[in-house]
């Protein structure tokens, strides 16, 4: 992924498919899935949704149901 980081020149790269939120930082830039705002009934899915503030790039997490934060550890 952080190939992908410096090959699309991006600071931020937000992937998906895994339905479970997840986040790190990296020389490169900041990498996150927000989750799975759906439920799915043959996948376990998350319910969350994350905010990025642009100018740092710190994500926050969210539960889709009650908006509120989710504490997540970034990933190593």
């Amino acid at each position: 992924l952080r190939d992908d980081l410096v090959e699309l020149g991006c600071d931020l790269l937000v992937v998906g498919h895994t339905h479970r939120p997840m986040w790190f930082h990296c020389p490169e830039g900041l990498v996150i899935n927000p989750g799975s705002l759906v439920s799915m009934p043959v996948v376990e899915t998350s319910r969350t949704f994350a905010l990025v503030d642009l100018d740092t790039l710190e994500p926050t997490f969210h539960d889709v149901e009650t908006g509120r934060t989710v504490d997540l550890e970034p990933w190593d």
